[in-house]
Parts: C-alpha cells; sequence; structure tokens
C-alpha cells in the first residue's frame, strides 16, 4: 500500500521455454478481471511492468532438493524451493555449510528434504507453494 505498486500473477498453461515475453493478454483476460471482481477500486487499474521468468520448481512434491548427492562425492544441492528460496536461503546456506565441514546438519535436521527423497519418490507434498 505504501508503494502504490501491487504484484500480481495466474497460473499459465501454456509454457515454451525458449520465449521469456510475459503473455500480455493473461492480464487482461485472466488477472484484472479477478482483481476488479474482489476489489472494485482495481477497475481503474493500469498494467505499468510484467515480468516472465523461470521458476525453479521440484515435480514431486513443491518442496527443495537439499543435500549431499548420493552418488557424486562432492556434489551438494539446493534446488526446487519454488518461490521461497530467498527466505530459507539462509537457513539452508548454514545446514549445508554444517553438513560439508562436519558431515551433517548440526543446527537444524533438515534430512527430510534429500536428494534420496526425490530418487525414492517419497513425496513430502507442499500444499502452499508460491
Amino acid at each position: 500500500p505504501e508503494g502504490g505498486e501491487y504484484l500480481a500473477g495466474s497460473p499459465h498453461s501454456v509454457f515454451d521455454a525458449e520465449d521469456l515475453e510475459p503473455a500480455w493478454n493473461d492480464f487482461e483476460e485472466l488477472v484484472w478481471p479477478a482483481l476488479a471482481k474482489r476489489i472494485p477500486a482495481f477497475e481503474e487499474l493500469k498494467l505499468t511492468g510484467g515480468w516472465a521468468g523461470y521458476y525453479d520448481c521440484n515435480k514431486l512434491d513443491n518442496n527443495a532438493v537439499v543435500g549431499k548427492h548420493p552418488k557424486y562425492e562432492n556434489v551438494y544441492m539446493a534446488s526446487g524451493f519454488t518461490g521461497r528460496g530467498l527466505m530459507q536461503a539462509p537457513g539452508i546456506g548454514r545446514a549445508l555449510t554444517e553438513l560439508i565441514t562436519t558431515g551433517s546438519y548440526q543446527t537444524i535436521d533438515i534430512s527430510d528434504f534429500s536428494v534420496e527423497r526425490v530418487l525414492g519418490n517419497s513425496a513430502r507434498p507442499e500444499p502452499y507453494v508460491l
């Protein structure tokens, strides 16, 4: 509210990895009508910009994949965070530092997010995806 700008988006079923141009029609056809219906003041809304890009996602359960790779000696992973990566980065950084330097997690055990979970198809569903 203080900044005078809002962030909104919509799921888009058609994806072309080569084309990162925003789907401008989605705003007019999907986003704007939904906003205006919920908040009448948005009927006068003007689109000022847009962004389209890659979204890091783990298709198994929408959770991060973190830890030592089970096959490769010096490979550690931290990926698949969806929109939570920035929020979780400090804790993940600390956890990986502990794993690499001591061989185990010290502060908090995040082994539920291991690579083995994904390889074993052992989903830990995350209903709240950003």
